[in-house]
């Protein structure tokens, strides 16, 4: 078996530019525009290097960049003050609305119910659909409260 020769970690010499005054600014212009810190800092660095590459009239790549940045700066530092999300990460339970869907949500109910009463099992699909699908949190709450109170009395909860 051949094996290949890849260089090691220790092997990897960074990219080098040849940085001058003007292709510093050219940096910190770009930077002014496009942060590359926080969640989107891959997607500022290639926007930071396309401009340089068409400011400066010759490609630069990012590893040259990201080399000069940890030169002048603390990059973890920066990351971790960026880390705001820029989208909220909070869950919400999915309810289809109730006006578009009730009749294909009543049909598959249906359907789950008479494949319960005939023994037929699913097979990859959904197994259980709530009562309620909708979007009217009142009535689902009424719903999970009847469901607590009744007992559990199915094939399913005396196998448990």
């Amino acid at each position: 078996m051949v094996t290949e020769n890849l260089p090691s970690d220790d092997n990897l010499i960074p990219p080098i530019y040849p940085w001058t005054t003007s292709s510093e600014l050219a940096l910190f212009q770009a930077l002014i525009v496009h942060k590359p810190a926080g969640i989107n800092k891959h997607f500022s660095m290639a926007l930071v290097t396309e401009k340089l590459a068409t400011q400066l009239g010759k490609d630069i790549t990012s590893e040259a960049i990201w080399a000069k940045l940890r030169t002048m700066f603390d990059l973890a530092a920066v990351d971790d003050r960026e880390e705001v999300i820029p989208f909220p990460l909070e869950e919400k339970e999915f309810c289809f609305p109730r006006r578009d869907y009730a009749s294909l949500v009543a049909d598959k109910q249906k359907d789950i119910l008479r494949d319960r009463a005939l023994g037929k099992t699913t097979k990859g699909g959904v197994s259980r659909v709530s009562a309620d699908m909708g979007s009217d949190p009142s009535r689902r709450n009424v719903m999970l409260r009847e469901k607590s109170e009744t007992p559990k009395t199915s094939k399913y909860y005396e196998q448990k």
